[in-house]
């Protein structure tokens, strides 16, 4: 085997092999992000609605609704209007497959009309 054959092998190897540490690392990357996170404890609102906009951004709807659900009656039977409204929407759009448009449309549509969401305008987005 010739010596410039030898060195052209080498090099392809070479690139083969940073290829493949590249795909690696990317598809750790890829599954560290998906694996499943601990859920906030049950009867902090607050945290349950963190996670819940996470699932959401991450377009993990399904797993979102139930926590928007619970983060909902927490903050309701708090007294806190705000985000109560605010994890209905969520709720509602996590649902948005289930349920008819009207009733979705008619749920946003009465969280963006009522005083609290003309109050905080970050509720209207």
């Amino acid at each position: 085997m010739s010596m410039k054959y030898a060195a052209k092998v080498g090099a392809k190897a070479a690139a083969v092999a940073s290829v493949a540490v590249g795909a690696a690392v990317v598809l750790f990357l890829i599954f560290h992000r998906m694996r499943p996170h601990p859920l906030p404890p049950p009867s902090d609102p607050a945290s349950i609605l963190a996670e819940a906009n996470r699932l959401s951004w991450l377009g993990n709807w399904d797993a979102a609704g139930p926590l928007y659900a619970r983060a909902e009656d927490l903050f309701r039977a708090g007294g806190d209007r705000r985000s109560e409204i605010y994890a209905r929407v969520g709720r509602t759009r996590a649902q948005a497959e289930t349920i008819s448009l009207a009733n979705a449309v008619q749920v946003v549509v009465g969280g963006l009309r009522s005083p609290i969401a003309k109050a905080y305008p970050k509720l209207r987005l």
